[in-house]
């Protein structure tokens, strides 16, 4: 089946639609007139005929004057990746052209860094009515905004994100860029005078919005894009008046222009309370962190991962501070433990067994520290001595010298035990984990003895072993001269070590092998379980 596109000039009727053939979406139409309306609509074509048409759509062509008015005011999404320091690596995505096999291939590689990759990639733009106009599901709008929702899973989005890179390259060139140091210089009381920055790049900025809104502490760390209320400001200074005294506020900036708005680039938390007036100032910072959720735990580990703050300015840094407690210790209740990351991510380890644990992340960059994020509590898992099973060995039944074999130990405890698996007295391997798989390559004939051992520091250390026979080939020791007294008796042996058991022979001339019979002169002994066979002549004339 194949598509067939067609658009016209709307201003002149007399002109016919023109017919275009494309087996695939999307396509673009090039060679259009610059300042011109036209009209597209799309059907589908096989060999049994023409489907009915699609809906219309109708867009007007830019002129060349204000192209070169973007160009000359564009934003630059790689130079933003290099201020947040993307790796070399994942570099690729920070362009709005990728190639999808590209984004495929390193979104698992480069997923640490994708939220940063996204809010450079929207540019501190609000795009999200571009992308309710091409369709983007609600579940994947948070991504036209630069942040990434529990909803927008890449097998729901993904159809969608060329649809999204379309607004996102579009809005970044009519669309305003955020404001920049948003600050409080004078704090009395019942009012409060902040100044900005305007955009680095960008003259087409029609007006400021001041929003504000009276918070509690719990309140103050939420992402909210609307508050309760608004000034429209042309200038980049705003005096607040008619605060209440002794409540908090939250502040925040965006730019207007006909065509939309900014995101909020930095959010100022203010106690009318506290009277402050300094060149400095009280500088806005990025919202919280948020959606804290513990991903995995043991009795020593809990490993918690979050969202980047939703408020913040595309170039903006974060280095991460985890601030954690064990509930009911004694002591300062306001007193934690920080530990600092730059990923959204972070495992807290050396924790007590079977105790509760109170968290929360701040965000700090060079304007300062963000809000708290919502707190979240943990339990660790209790403590379990380890134990271990028996080695499983694979092949079961043939295990050559010269060969491979796999070797599976399985332990069980809590915390994971160090898991070792020694091989005759040698340690071989060594990790900690519950399932613990080890190739031994080129097995030699003195691999008899194979044991597990586990230990995680609770309760007494667990061993098992097993005993295995290795298949090998006749190995004999033996004198190669035994000096006997003519006319008397001597007794010869000879150890051989083998396995399946071999079969063994004496012979008497080495070269004419004539086998030595047990009988008359000669007295044959085979000990098995030593693998040694022992002949002892009667008559004067040895066997060779």
């Amino acid at each position: 089946m194949g598509a067939r596109g067609v658009h016209r000039f709307i201003n002149n009727l007399e002109v016919s639609y023109h017919g275009v053939y494309t087996q695939s979406s999307p396509f673009v139409l090039e060679k259009l007139c610059e300042d011109t309306e036209y009209e597209i609509y799309v059907q589908a074509v096989n060999k049994h005929g023409t489907g009915d048409p699609s809906a219309r759509v109708l867009f007007r062509t830019p002129s060349i004057v204000h192209e070169r008015k973007l160009e000359e005011t564009s934003y630059n999404v790689t130079h933003c990746c290099v201020s947040v320091q993307i790796s070399p690596g994942c570099m690729p995505l920070c362009d709005y052209n990728a190639r999808m096999s590209h984004v495929r291939m390193l979104a698992t590689t480069c997923s640490g860094e994708l939220p940063n990759i996204l809010r450079c990639a929207v540019g501190g733009r609000n795009h999200q009515p571009c992308c309710q106009r091409r369709g983007v599901p609600e579940s994947c709008m948070s991504l036209c905004a630069g942040t990434f929702s529990s909803q927008a899973t890449p097998a729901v989005c993904m159809p969608y994100i060329g649809n999204i890179m379309m607004c996102l390259e579009e809005g970044v060139g009519y669309l305003p860029g955020p404001v920049r140091d948003l600050k409080a210089t004078k704090v009395a009381d019942r009012e409060v005078t902040l100044v900005w920055q305007p955009p680095e790049k960008g003259s087409n900025i029609t007006q400021y919005q001041l929003h504000y809104q009276s918070v509690d502490k719990h309140s103050a760390a939420l992402a909210v894009y609307s508050l309760n209320n608004t000034m429209n400001l042309t200038d980049t200074v705003a005096t607040v008046p008619n605060l209440k005294t002794g409540n908090m506020y939250n502040f925040f900036v965006i730019t207007m222009n006909e065509e939309g708005t900014s995101l909020p680039s930095a959010v100022l938390t203010i106690n009318v309370t506290e009277e402050h007036e300094d060149d400095s100032g009280l500088t806005g910072v990025s919202s919280a962190p948020h959606s804290l959720v513990l991903d995995a735990k043991t009795a020593t580990t809990l490993t918690v991962v979050w969202q980047p703050p939703e408020f913040a300015h595309p170039t903006d840094r974060f280095i991460y501070e985890l601030h954690f407690r064990a509930l009911g210790s004694p002591g300062d209740p306001d007193n934690y433990n920080i530990t600092t990351t730059a990923a959204t991510a972070l495992r807290l380890e050396n924790l007590t067994p079977n105790t509760q644990y109170v968290i929360y992340v701040t965000a700090t960059t060079d304007k300062g520290e963000s809000r708290p994020s919502e707190t979240l509590l943990a339990w660790t898992d209790p403590a379990y001595p380890a134990f271990v099973e028996a080695p499983t060995v694979h092949p079961i039944n043939l295990i050559v010298e010269g060969g491979k074999m796999t070797v599976l130990c399985i332990a069980m405890g809590s915390p994971p035990p160090t898991v070792s698996l020694y091989i005759s007295g040698v340690l071989i391997h060594q990790d900690e984990t519950r399932h613990m798989v080890t190739v031994v390559q080129n097995v030699t004939r003195d691999m008899r003895e194979i044991s597990c051992y586990a230990d995680n520091g609770y309760g007494t250390p667990m061993q098992a072993s097993r005993t295995i026979t290795i298949s090998r080939r006749p190995r004999i020791k033996a004198r190669e001269r035994v000096p006997v007294p003519e006319g008397t008796s001597a007794t010869l042996q000879c150890a051989v070590d083998a396995w399946p058991e071999p079969s063994l022979v004496w012979w008497q001339d080495p070269e004419g092998r004539v086998p030595v019979i047990h009988g008359g002169n000669y007295a044959i002994k085979t000990e098995t379980n030593q693998v040694r066979n022992t002949a002892r002549p009667l008559s004067s004339r040895p066997p060779s």
